[in-house]
């Protein structure tokens, strides 16, 4: 672990447990007692083993009767019994226990993601966190776990050594010390796989996103249009092989580690055995003490050997809590507290003044800002709409005012405020948005999908309402499940949408929100002219709404607007209703006039 990560992985370490902890006090503590008797329980079984042995010897040299064989036999099948039943109880435990605790995690992990700036989120820095995460949140959810066992191997290493050096001093020390190498060869093992996923980490992402080009069945006919599958297979290749060599190279150094390990703890079972045929010969040891010492050997080797594998796994999941405390503290410096709130009787005045904004990864000399100089108001009860052709900009200016990324300079004020004073939270609280791509989640149901965001209360009735309002009523109804379809195929019962009936399905959703602002991208793209005339009237009626903020290409839409922004190459180069425009004869009337062609 370098030094600038030690007080990461302090937090860290504390918070992951403090929540493991807090998890299930009472399911934490019996899996620790239960653990200090599985660790006894080797050394239990020894003892008891030897003292069968000698007694069997006993009674065929005439020493000792049946009765006391036959004692120790019930005491071996008492013990053996209750041990069992303790073993499947401490796996129950643990199996409800890791559940229980890769809830936490994944609640941890998605809560610190969406306080993070998207800007932030999207950078360099914070992707390969994420992907490390995600791939590993079993491993950190099983931190307790692999702790819980170091505690076992330990307690049956001391409780091991403990009785060893009651027979020799020199053979209990030189047993004792084998854990050091073994330790040693599994934390390098540790370092190794966390070098390697560095190493490889823009592969792993080139092929995930290439198999998933491959062998997605949506995407197989476009692949196959391109004709670019021999191409793309090459690619994948390529990159599977610098992965497999860095992996293969990782392995081979492991195997040589266990190797070496494995070869030390055979050859101290064998020097002790060796020293225990020369106390035999000496008649210094009976053999029950002969079996004891030879099974206090065995184990200690074996626990060595399990609770070096058990800290491996241990400082691996540790190693990604220090992912996971980096990724915390920059959801708290991206979030510093009290901020600001928008009362709720309090009218929404949105100001954008004189903002340059360009993205995050396009350089600050590119050749132009995707904003430049923009200014405009959104009164309390206004209707604004942006219009402009792809790529000018439009979307940008959403993702601004939803508070996603910081302008380069000017600034977006609420009601005379700066929006960087006020909660994130809170704020988008006052908004229901339709984006351009809006999430339609395919595990999910019909009603599922629309009530995300929106309150538990909302009954069924509201439902209908605004599928009617968005054309999409008839079709839910005509399913034998309605409102329960799911929508996906691969599930029972379930149904495929077009995309234009996905679209109405996201602006469902949105109209259901109580929000003061309405703001749609695009909302109605990929439905029909007509069918689309009928949804934004009745849209644009709807009182609900103080304010509506609406992104189309189709200036049929754009043109109910009380104001109109003509924007070109991240510039507002006209703005007015629709008739002021129509009357400048600029581009937005020619964009007006060569979109009414395409409708004659």
């Amino acid at each position: 672990m370098e030094r600038s990560n030690l007080g990461l992985y302090d937090r860290g370490v504390k918070a992951i447990l403090l929540e493991q902890f807090r998890t299930n006090r009472v399911l934490v503590s019996c899996l620790i007692v239960g653990k200090i008797l599985q660790g006894l329980n080797p050394v239990g079984e020894a003892y008891i083993l030897a003292k069968i042995i000698g007694q069997f010897a006993s009674l065929i040299g005439g020493q000792a009767g049946k009765l006391a064989v036959i004692s120790w036999l019930v005491i071996w099948l008492v013990y053996r019994l209750l041990t069992n039943l303790l073993f499947q109880g401490l796996y129950l435990a643990q199996v409800k226990l890791d559940n229980q605790i890769e809830i936490v995690v994944q609640r941890v992990l998605v809560r610190s993601m969406y306080q993070i700036d998207i800007a932030r989120l999207e950078g360099p820095d914070v992707q390969p966190l994420l992907v490390r995460i995600n791939q590993n949140s079993q491993l950190i959810a099983g931190l307790i776990y692999s702790l819980l066992s170091i505690f076992t191997g330990l307690v049956t290493y001391l409780a091991t050594f403990i009785a060893l050096l009651s027979f020799s001093l020199v053979v209990g020390l030189a047993a004792g010390l084998i854990v050091i190498p073994l330790v040693w060869i599994d934390l390098r093992a540790v370092a190794l796989r966390r070098k390697n996923f560095d190493n490889v980490y823009q592969d792993y992402q080139v092929k995930d996103s290439l198999a998933y080009f491959l062998t997605m069945p949506s995407k197989v006919i476009d692949t196959k249009i391109l004709g670019g599958v021999r191409q793309l297979l090459d690619i994948y290749q390529k990159h599977i092989r610098r992965i497999s060599y860095y992996s293969e190279s990782v392995a081979k150094k492991e195997i040589a580690g266990e190797l070496a390990g494995e070869g030390s703890g055979l050859i101290v079972q064998f020097l002790t055995d060796l020293w225990l045929v020369f106390k035999a010969a000496s008649g210094g040891m009976i053999l029950s003490q002969i079996v004891l010492a030879r099974g206090l050997i065995s184990n200690l080797v074996s626990s060595t050997g399990s609770m070096a594998s058990s800290i491996k796994n241990a400082t691996e999941s540790l190693s990604y809590v220090v992912d996971i405390e980096r990724l915390r503290e920059l959801a708290a410096h991206d979030n510093p507290g009290a901020k600001l709130k928008i009362g709720g009787g309090q009218d929404l005045k949105l100001e954008f003044c004189q903002v340059d904004f360009h993205y995050p990864n396009q350089s600050e000399l590119a050749e132009r800002f995707s904003l430049k100089d923009i200014s405009f108001g959104l009164e309390a009860g206004q209707k604004l709409a942006l219009v402009g052709e792809n790529g000018s900009g439009k979307t940008s200016i959403i993702k601004l005012l939803l508070g996603f990324y910081i302008p380069n300079s000017g600034e977006i004020r609420i009601d005379g405020q700066g929006l960087g004073d006020y909660d994130q939270d809170q704020y988008l609280a006052n908004f229901a948005v339709m984006a351009q791509d809006d999430l339609i989640f395919n595990a999910l149901s019909i009603r599922q999908n629309i009530l995300l965001g929106n309150p538990d209360s909302i009954k069924d009735g509201q439902i209908w309402q605004v599928l009617e309002t968005v054309r999409l009523g008839k079709f839910v109804k005509s399913l034998p499940k309605g409102l329960n379809t799911q929508l996906w195929t691969n599930l029972k019962d379930g149904v495929n949408l077009s995309g234009g009936q996905e679209q109405r399905l996201g602006l469902a959703r949105t109209l259901l929100r109580s929000s003061r602002v309405l703001v749609l991208d695009e909302p109605t793209s990929a439905i029909d002219a007509k069918a689309e005339e009928e949804i934004v009237d009745q849209i644009f009626t709807d009182p609900r709404y103080q304010s509506i903020l609406i992104v189309s290409h189709r200036l049929s839409t754009a043109r109910r607007a009380d104001k109109i922004l003509f924007i070109a190459q991240g510039k507002i180069i006209e703005q007015g209703s629709h008739q002021e425009l129509m009357d400048q004869k600029g581009a937005y009337f020619e964009m007006f006039e060569k979109q009414a062609k395409g409708y004659r």
